[in-house]
């Protein structure tokens, strides 16, 4: 019975939704979180994400959940992670608190070289050389 408890005491925790701190990865700190009115102009959407926490203040609910949103984009190769909605809260009558962030993981380029995402004309080196020359 005493081997038992602490299962016991471990799988009511998690149930509960006991958790602790959820750590930012190293390949997610590279990653920026942005809003609609700051994201790059050429992205692309390539995956839904969230990130959820929880905490003994707001706070530390709110970096519980940021971490596991950026995460989520870093699983997904995102250059980017938008954040389309933001909620937190207290978790019923309990001290702790909750936070909800969701949005989406987006691959975006800075728009000075190359992009990816868009179709290159067929010949744009040859239209160039075509381009009339203004005479003198």
């Amino acid at each position: 019975m005493r081997q038992l408890l602490p299962a016991m005491f471990a799988a009511f925790a998690l149930a509960a939704g006991c958790a602790g701190p959820v750590a930012l990865r190293a390949d997610a700190k590279s990653i920026p979180v942005v809003h609609e009115s700051d994201k790059p102009l050429h992205c692309k959407v390539i995956a839904e994400i969230a990130g959820r926490g929880r905490g003994k203040d707001q706070a530390a609910a709110n970096q519980n959940a940021m971490n596991e949103f950026r995460n989520s984009a870093a699983d997904h190769k995102a250059t980017h992670a938008l954040i389309e909605s933001e909620t937190g809260g207290p978790v019923g009558t309990t001290d702790s608190m909750q936070a909800f962030v969701g949005g989406k993981a987006l691959q975006c380029t800075d728009g000075a070289g190359a992009d990816p995402f868009a179709e290159a004309p067929a010949d744009a080196g040859a239209a160039e050389a075509q381009a009339p020359t203004p005479s003198e």
